[in-house]
């Protein structure tokens, strides 16, 4: 190793020989590398902080998928609602929608 990375193994070693990674370096696992040591470099108060704001955005993002879900959900029961009110065969309802017999006799 002449201390001019130009292999991810070569960045893999320059960070364990000196503790730091090059801003270019893109070898797998080492841009997490590079987050975790960032925020082992904060403060005890800005670390807390830190993970409230990542737990706050893994929150939301749940909150999001599962509205999304839940609305695509809702759309396939309104189309296949009308379907089965304009007279649409339960075979052709089950192929637009992707819902089961059973549910589509629910509705």
């Amino acid at each position: 190793f002449d201390e001019v990375a130009k292999t991810p193994l070569d960045e893999w070693i320059a960070f364990l020989k000196t503790g730091k990674i090059a801003e270019e370096a893109t070898a797998k696992g080492l841009p997490e590398a590079r987050e975790r040591l960032r925020m082992d470099a904060l403060s005890k108060a800005d670390r807390q902080a830190y993970y409230r704001d990542m737990e706050a955005i893994r929150y939301q993002r749940s909150v999001i998928r599962t509205g999304w879900v839940e609305g695509l959900a809702e759309g396939k029961r309104l189309v296949a609602q009308n379907l089965k009110r304009e007279g649409v065969s339960l075979d052709i309802i089950m192929e637009s929608t992707g819902l089961s017999a059973e549910e589509i006799e629910k509705l």
